[in-house]
């Protein structure tokens, strides 16, 4: 029997062929270096944990995308919740400027002085007490004054004297009524003429 004679592989590798091979070992081991100093400053987790953040914005977007009509209801609530707290807000801010506006209270005591004090630099007007009377005679002696009041009075005239002195000495003068005016007593002199005959005057009492 003959042997059967092995197949011999002879792997040859020419110029251009061993430098790709020689470059590609060289950038697997950099990288297999570069992999070792991130690992070793930690900056792959915090690479690693960025993806997983953007898995979860993917995730929730994706979940918007589902329930579309049912999120779009929420803006409305809370444009309806922030238009009330406007509104309030608002609301308290007009009830301050109406505390602003009222005007500051005056010192108690202050203005009723002034006014007490005009009110008595005031005269008061009080009603008119003079009085007036009609003089029909004036004599030096009172026995001539009495017997003409007698006379008068017989005649209905409300006659009385009285005792005056004057530069010239002491006189009776006899007068005729009292009256609160002097037009009333101008009238009443015009009476006693008509009925004594005598002409007097009108003066005060």
């Amino acid at each position: 029997m003959t042997r059967k004679k092995k197949k011999v592989y002879k792997f040859e590798f020419s110029g251009p062929r061993l430098a790709m091979w020689a470059s590609g070992v060289f950038l697997l081991l950099a990288w297999s270096f570069v992999l070792g100093v991130l690992v070793g400053r930690g900056s792959i987790p915090a690479r690693l944990r960025h993806l997983g953040v953007l898995k979860k914005q993917l995730a929730r977007l994706e979940q918007q995308a589902d329930t579309g009509p049912k999120d779009q209801a929420k803006p409305s609530d809370k444009q309806e919740v922030t238009g009330s707290e406007k509104f309030d807000f608002f609301q308290k801010l007009a009830e301050k400027k109406e505390e602003k506006i009222l005007p500051p209270r005056a010192p108690k005591g202050s203005a009723p002085k002034r006014a007490t004090s005009r009110e008595r630099s005031k005269p008061t007007k009080s009603p008119s007490t003079q009085r007036y009377t009609i003089q029909v005679a004036s004599f030096p002696t009172k026995a001539k004054a009495a017997n003409l009041v007698q006379r008068l009075q017989k005649k209905g005239v409300s006659a009385y004297y009285v005792l005056a002195d004057t530069n010239k000495g002491r006189y009776y003068r006899v007068r005729c009524g009292e009256f609160s005016s002097q037009q009333e007593a101008v009238s009443r002199l015009k009476v006693i003429a008509d009925i004594t005959g005598m002409k007097g005057f009108v003066c005060k009492k």
